[in-house]
């Protein structure tokens, strides 16, 4: 039988008398509270093969503090154990409330507490919302059209959820990643808001201390540990996601860089990081994108001309300042732009839904 081990120390870790040999379960009798209130959760059944079944950092319950699951509709169904202040459901809801567009439906949730201990277990069941976007460039081949529209639509919920337009509330999701952000039917979804920050700073910043999201996707100022985070350290971690997706799609050269997708020793990759985006000729020549769509190389670009590009400074300073000289001339409108540059380089008359919607925001 499996069990969530309730020693202060082991926190959520599921445990087998057995290890793997996973056997069917229903959450209902997992996480041992009354879940009629919601019982599609309680009583979805587990079957966990060994590694496949399960997604995210631990690709098997044993000794994981968190882990995510995809039930007989493709619903996500994650559990995970945190501190209070940090609860997924409440961000997750948040962002809901505010209106924030491409943010996947909160179907379920239930908080699950340890009588003797200040962590809280989260049950969450969230909408299907598609495939990773990995997934789709690689093994998909969607069209660079609609490779540009589904960018558009991840910036748009980044920077809709810092605006503050929300009760004056800035968020910041911390993690976007290629895990994280998602495609369904050609629709963009940004999942995971666990690492969120809820702050009422103003001008789209957030203080805070700790190093947190997934080493290849974190910029240069998170690796870095500054105490000041923004919505352009959330929308360097996309330029981070998209570049990993068109290298792998279309790169052919500047193999010797792969540790900057593989490492997770923080300072190697701050320093490879550095080299890699210290110029832009310096990042294309390791991307190799000769063959790549040039509407997509233009996205590039900008999104870099915009990160990196700020005149008077460079990724070195960048890294080092205590504010964020990239806020002093952020524009919303700046990132429009890059999109609308990329659109136009296509030779075909296609729809884009996502970028449309982000011109009018």
């Amino acid at each position: 039988m499996l069990l969530y081990m309730e020693a202060a120390s082991d926190h959520g870790f599921v445990s087998n008398s057995n290890i793997g040999l996973f056997k069917p379960f229903q959450f209902r009798d997992v996480v041992g509270v009354d879940l009629e209130s919601i019982a599609d959760i309680a009583d979805v059944e587990i079957r966990l093969q060994g590694h496949t079944s399960l997604s995210g950092r631990h690709t098997q319950p044993v000794g994981a503090q968190s882990w995510i699951y995809r039930d007989v509709h493709n619903r996500i169904v994650k559990f995970h154990w945190c501190l209070p202040q940090n609860s997924e459901i409440a961000i997750h809801r948040r962002v809901m409330e505010m209106g924030i567009p491409y943010v996947p439906r909160l179907l379920n949730s239930v908080v699950v507490k340890h009588p003797l201990d200040e962590m809280q277990g989260e049950l969450l069941q969230i909408d299907d919302a598609g495939t990773s976007i990995s997934d789709a460039i690689l093994r998909l081949r969607i069209a660079s059209h609609t490779v540009i529209d589904l960018f558009a639509g991840y910036s748009h919920a980044i920077l809709a959820a810092s605006s503050g337009r929300g009760g004056g509330v800035t968020v910041l999701h911390r993690d976007i990643s290629i895990g994280n952000l998602l495609v369904r039917e050609s629709q963009p979804f940004v999942i995971d808001w666990g690492l969120g920050l809820c702050t009422h700073e103003s001008n789209r910043v957030a203080s805070t201390t700790p190093r947190v999201g997934t080493a290849p996707f974190m910029g240069v100022r998170v690796l870095n540990s500054q105490p000041k985070r923004s919505c352009v350290d959330d929308l360097e971690s996309l330029f981070l996601a998209i570049s990993q997706c068109m290298w792998r799609k279309h790169g052919t050269a500047g193999k010797s860089y792969s540790s900057l997708w593989e490492n997770c020793y923080l300072a190697d990759v701050l320093s490879e990081r550095k080299a890699w985006l210290f110029y832009e000729q310096a990042y294309l020549e390791y991307m190799g994108l000769d063959n790549a769509p040039q509407e997509l190389v233009t996205l590039l670009k900008g999104m870099y001309g915009l990160l990196f590009s700020t005149p008077g400074e460079n990724i070195y300073s960048i890294d080092s300042k205590p504010e964020d000289p990239r806020l002093q001339r952020f524009k919303a409108a700046d990132w429009v732009a890059v999109f609308d540059g990329a659109k136009g380089m296509v030779v075909t008359d296609d729809n884009y839904p996502c970028l449309d919607r982000l011109r009018a925001f």
